[in-house]
This record gives structure tokens, C-alpha cells and sequence, in this order.
């Protein structure tokens, strides 16, 4: 998955992983079983101004589920523009991040 603080300089340790109460976002895994019944039946249709990330956070809000993430990122972006990147934007944040 995915570390937003996954940089050179703070991301270091391949096998150490974190919890927490918030989706990361941009590389992540479920149970079929957990997408059958709860994330698939909601799933927003497409283009209608709801960006995945942010239902994702939605959908794990208030079911006291946690998201575990690795020190160093196992996905990376590879997209420099788009509805939500840029290239100035790509170069700054997503350029820098290590990766496994």
C-alpha cells in the first residue's frame, strides 16, 4: 500500500507497518468478502464528483476498522496529471517517495 509520509527521509524500514484510523488512499487491499457486502453496494457511479479516496475514507468511518500501511510504500504513482495532479504538483510530493 501506500505511505503519504513515505520519503527518503522518514521512510526507511520495508518490514515495519503501521495502523491507523485513516485510509491512506492511493494503493490499498480488501477481502472480497468486505468489498461484497459493504464497499461494492455503495460504490459511487462514475463521475459524478466523488473522487475513490474520499468514499473510502467514508466507508470506513465509524465501523472501528484501521488501515495498515507500510514505512515504505509498496505502490507508486505514476500518473503526472489528471482531475487531481499536475505536474508541478507530481514532482514535489510523489516523485520523492521510496518505494520496496
Amino acid at each position: 500500500t501506500w505511505n503519504d509520509n513515505g520519503y527518503a527521509h522518514s521512510a526507511q524500514d520495508p518490514t515495519m507497518v503501521y495502523r491507523t484510523e485513516f485510509f491512506p488512499g492511493l494503493g490499498w487491499l480488501l477481502s472480497r468478502k468486505w468489498w461484497l457486502e459493504v464497499v461494492e453496494p455503495s460504490w459511487p457511479k462514475c463521475c459524478q464528483g466523488y473522487s475513490w479516496d474520499l468514499f473510502m475514507r467514508d466507508v470506513l468511518k465509524g465501523r472501528g476498522l484501521d488501515s495498515l500501511y507500510p514505512d515504505v510504500s509498496r505502490t507508486y504513482h505514476i500518473g503526472k496529471s489528471g482531475a487531481n495532479v499536475f505536474n508541478a504538483f507530481f514532482n514535489g510530493y510523489f516523485r520523492e517517495h521510496v518505494l520496496a
